[in-house]
């Protein structure tokens, strides 16, 4: 879903791409707060139960081929290269390589 609400350095809006997950999560935020804010200004009324939940979309994902994976393996740099052995051999995403902490790696083990 694209949205035009984020500004950039200059005061000019931008668009944003955003999955229905994340925006059905941004509005319900949005909705929470007001709710908080109705509170303290004693407003009655919360605009944000008004509009209509999106509807998520979920999306299947394939998993790489054989093939896909070597060719990965066989154009990574050395940065990317240690993505790529970690996440292949124990199912890690970026993500979770990224916010590993040395606490929860063990290397005299070789265990992560």
């Amino acid at each position: 879903m694209e949205y035009d609400n984020s500004l950039d350095k200059n005061g000019n809006s931008i668009k944003i791409n955003l999955s229905s997950r994340t925006a059905d999560v941004f509005h319900q935020s949005c909705g929470q707060v007001y709710e908080a804010c109705t509170r303290i200004t004693g407003d009655t009324e919360n605009i944000f139960k008004k509009i209509e939940h999106i509807k998520v979309e979920y999306a299947t994902k394939d998993i790489f081929t054989d093939e896909e994976l070597t060719l990965i393996k066989e154009n990574a740099n050395s940065f990317n290269y240690v993505f790529y052995v970690i996440g292949i051999s124990i199912g890690l995403r970026c993500g979770d390589i990224c916010t590993l902490k040395w606490v929860e790696c063990d290397l005299g083990k070789r265990i992560i």
